[in-house]
């Protein structure tokens, strides 16, 4: 990692947009510091011809006429409600509040939504997720259960939006917590609603996903876990957390709107928890967000956020399957990743008959075709062959190279990228400093360096990413900075007025990123070649790249350096597994920033044919 003041993280980075002749194309352009990116965390700088938009992103929302608005269903019918769930009639539990919710909406103006207490949202997004409704259904309608539910939510969140359904209360896990903490005798002291909506049973706080994680953060690392081990649980963990991303998305967007318009006043008579004191920051209805919830529950004794805390959420957001990775982050169900036995399979022993609630252990009540039986175990999360060694430790048999991600895994990066888009716009609300977003931003580049070649291309890819462009750039030159040697150019020195603005120029390019080999070998050599023709898309797409002579060398001496280095370290004659894979990311990115540049070459001839043409009309 190069040291000096041209460190990308040292100075406050900010856009070429700024730059007066170019105020027509201020959303097009890359902005690099996160004490600037996150300005309007809720309307955020894209180029529509970048690729970068993301998938998942929630619609803008042009004010509270976006939702209904909604209430509590009537004593009655919230007392029919609870039966049903009490007495497992999940279906026909879930057509009554789909019919009440969606009743009166086609009117010129629709009246309020009834929509069921809180407690009833968390249990019915447990339902969601559970294995018993998901991947190991325990009777025929049990997938149809799980379905049902999330679609009831994902319905529930379109027609009155999370604030007015005050899923930050609902999907909050403190409570649950206290709970299982004080014992079920303290439950009435609880903010858990209204007393007469708690659901009773041992059978229900078994399903309650939010009482088997210990902070969402618990959750996530053990659901980005099954995206690399488990790919049939992760199948439902996938849907759920996408949703669960898009209540935090949207349930932080309509607060700060809220807090934009000098407070706001709360959507529905279930309102919001913010507070009425003065805030000097105007952060009220924001820190009542079910976001802000989830990082200060991560240090319990102060709420705030230090770099230990972030460096936690950061470990669940790269939680990859590794040993270390599984311990931190266990399952939340028991045996929740087993397959499900065949129909055919037999039992090498009888059904069990103990009874132990605390464990999850039912007996036979709720093992109709084998929820509990025995299933193979999965794969070892590196997928080599093991044998076993004297003393219990398992040894990998040939050659220890790291096993390529899965394609699940892969999957899982748009998510992964849009948490952390939400913690840096987040950090810089609760905390209103530059060092807590300085910190998020360090420790993820740190993380991200040296993670497998696949995930990481997939993590800097410009094209289909979960982070908005400015943050994207923040975070390949944040990470370029590891792998540069000391002796590159200082950008101070070759562009002084665009280093100390925080302008990222082509000349910045052309001198000091394009052709700098980076330090260590070959895989080092990949990455960084990664880094830079993302980059450079980033700045061509948003036609801030203009073809030049200088560009043109700069691109093809860097390409050809990095292609002469050596090896792994000690410059070894012969390249070891990875290097050869290594090798081949490093050539295939060298020859698409050639043809990058042929690109931009061939647009800048017919772009001054085009005006040659036109001079020449007139």
């Amino acid at each position: 990692m190069s040291s000096g003041d041209d460190s990308p993280s040292a100075a406050s980075f900010c856009t070429a947009s700024e730059v007066p002749d170019r105020e027509q194309n201020a959303n097009t352009t890359a902005q690099t510091s996160p004490s600037q990116c996150h300005d309007a965390p809720a309307k955020r700088t894209r180029h529509a011809g970048a690729g970068a938009a993301r998938a998942h992103a929630p619609p803008a929302m042009t004010g509270k006429e976006g939702y209904r608005d909604a209430k509590l269903l009537p004593r009655e019918l919230r007392d029919q409600c609870k039966i049903y769930l009490e007495e497992r009639m999940y279906l026909p539990a879930m057509q009554m509040l789909s019919s009440t919710l969606l009743a009166g909406g086609h009117r010129a103006n629709p009246t309020a939504a009834f929509i069921p207490p809180h407690p009833h949202l968390a249990f019915l997004a447990s339902l969601a997720i559970h294995p018993k409704f998901t991947n190991r259904p325990t009777t025929s309608d049990g997938q149809a259960i799980g379905s049902r539910a999330m679609q009831y939510l994902q319905a529930l969140q379109r027609t009155v939006g999370p604030v007015n359904a005050n899923l930050a209360a609902a999907f909050d896990f403190e409570p649950w917590r206290k709970r299982l903490r004080r014992g079920a005798a303290a439950s009435a002291d609880l903010d858990l609603s209204d007393d007469e909506d708690l659901l009773r049973g041992q059978f229900v706080e078994g399903y309650v996903v939010f009482a088997k994680a210990e902070s969402f953060w618990k959750l996530v690392g053990w659901a980005f876990n099954c995206s690399a081990l488990h790919p049939e649980r992760w199948r439902y963990w996938r849907v759920w957390l996408e949703f669960l991303v898009d209540v935090l998305e949207r349930d932080y967007e309509e607060r700060q709107r809220l807090d934009e318009g000098a407070g706001g006043e709360p959507g529905s008579e279930l309102g919001s928890e913010a507070s009425n004191s003065d805030d000097a920051r105007g952060t009220q209805w924001r820190e009542g967000s079910l976001l802000f919830r989830y990082m200060c529950s991560t240090d319990r004794r102060s709420g705030e956020l230090n770099r230990s805390t972030i460096k936690g959420m950061l470990r669940a957001i790269f939680a990859d399957g590794t040993e270390s990775s599984v311990r931190e982050f266990p399952e939340l169900f028991a045996d929740e990743a087993k397959p499900k036995p065949t129909a055919g399979a037999k039992r090498k022993r009888g059904l069990s008959t103990t009874l132990d609630l605390e464990r999850e252990q039912y007996g036979d009540y709720l093992d109709e075709d084998g929820y509990s039986s025995s299933g193979s175990q999965p794969a070892s999360p590196s997928g080599r062959q093991v044998k076993r060694m004297r003393g219990g430790k398992a040894k990998p048999a040939g050659p220890v190279e790291d096993p390529p991600p899965s394609e699940h895994l892969l999957e899982s990066v748009g998510l992964r990228l849009r948490l952390f888009e939400l913690l840096g716009v987040a950090i810089r609300d609760h905390s209103g400093r530059e060092e807590g977003l300085q910190d998020l931003y360090s420790d993820f580049c740190f993380t991200l360096r040296s993670l497998h070649l696949d995930t990481f291309a997939a993590f800097i890819a410009p094209h289909g990413t979960g982070l908005p462009l400015d943050s994207l750039v923040t975070v390949i030159r944040e990470t370029m900075e590891h792998f540069q040697p000391k002796t590159a150019p200082k950008p101070s020195r070759v562009d002084k007025a665009a280093a100390e603005g925080g302008f990222l120029t082509m000349a910045l390019m052309e001198k000091c990123y394009l052709p700098t080999v980076a330090s260590g070998g070959v895989d080092n050599n990949a990455r960084y070649s990664l880094l830079v023709e993302a980059l450079l898309r980033i700045l061509w797409q948003a036609g801030q790249a203009p073809y030049t002579p200088e560009l043109d060398d700069a691109v093809r001496a860097g390409v050809a350096a990095r292609n002469d280095c050596k090896g792994g370290r000690g410059a070894r004659a012969k390249e070891s597994t990875r290097d050869d894979a290594a090798r081949r990311v490093l050539v295939e990115s060298g020859d698409r920033l050639e043809m990058l540049v042929d690109i931009i070459h061939d647009e800048g001839q017919r772009m001054d044919c085009e005006e040659d043409q036109q001079g020449t009309l007139h």
